[in-house]
């Protein structure tokens, strides 16, 4: 086994896309997909996903993306994990890709690649780049995430359950991982190559003005730039709000989100 791809799914939906996905079958890569099930049933698995012996289902009664996320990652053998999402599809020569890639960058603990979508495309930087250099607007998603476990064991990283769909704050839980991985003194880079196709809109960008995603990018912000989220926040709200009394919203749910964030963590 050299690469788990760790999914995270919610209800028998969630298994339903993975398996109308169909992954690739692949020597030496895995699936292991932590199951959020809910209301449904535990033993209700697709039969297209419980035929195969490259799939792994774990359910588990969890809440929240970043919860989720940790149980995937705690059930992973392989030295190299993929993050995944159940609306993600792979082509097999992007997987092996990733492989060879990993393979002639020994320097590097994890990389952040690109995604590929007809339907909502983004634009991405053209070059590679260290991970603590990132150029500005650069932000990553889960499925663009892939890293060495050993060197996360090492470094005692997990996700944050506070952050992630359903959990307290609805986004934020990738980009802390990642921001852990580089305060951790991990080695990372950009690399301009794709690794999956997500043809739904970005969470991020469809929620963008949403008081819940403000708050959840509050408290994210927060906790990455404890220093400097006063000045963000002016920032974001300035350049997203057309009027004042817009911003001034803006400000309020950001606000509250770091108080939250504050109540959760003392």
């Amino acid at each position: 086994m050299c690469l788990d791809v760790c999914i995270i799914a919610y209800r028998k939906a969630g298994l339903e896309r993975i398996a109308a996905a169909a992954h690739p079958r692949i020597p030496g890569v895995r699936y292991v997909v932590a199951w959020q099930y809910a209301d449904d049933s535990p033993e209700d698995v697709p039969s297209a996903l419980s035929g195969r012996d490259d799939v792994v289902i774990i359910p588990n009664t969890t809440r929240g993306g970043g919860a989720n996320r940790q149980v995937a990652l705690d059930n992973a053998v392989a030295p190299l994990i993929l993050l995944s999402d159940d609306d993600v599809e792979y082509l097999e020569e992007d997987i092996l890709r990733l492989l060879q890639t990993f393979h002639d960058h020994p320097e590097c603990a994890f990389l952040l690649m690109k995604c590929r979508s007809v339907a909502y495309p983004r634009e991405y930087p053209d070059y590679e780049f260290r991970a603590d250099q990132a150029p500005k607007g650069y932000f990553v998603g889960g499925p663009e995430i892939a890293f060495r476990r050993e060197a996360i064991i090492e470094k005692k990283i997990c996700f944050n359950p506070l952050f992630g769909r359903g959990a307290k704050f609805c986004a934020g839980e990738d980009a802390l991982f990642v921001d852990r991985m580089i305060k951790s003194g991990l080695c990372g880079r950009f690399i301009p190559q794709f690794i999956c196709s997500h043809e739904a809109e970005s969470t991020g960008i469809r929620e963008l003005t949403s008081p819940d995603f403000i708050r959840a990018k509050g408290a994210m912000f927060c906790h990455i730039h404890p220093k400097s989220w006063p000045a963000r926040m002016i920032t974001h709200a300035l350049r997203l709000s057309k009027s004042l009394p817009a911003s001034i919203k803006y400000i309020r749910h950001w606000l509250k989100g770091v108080k939250d964030l504050h109540l959760s963590t003392h």
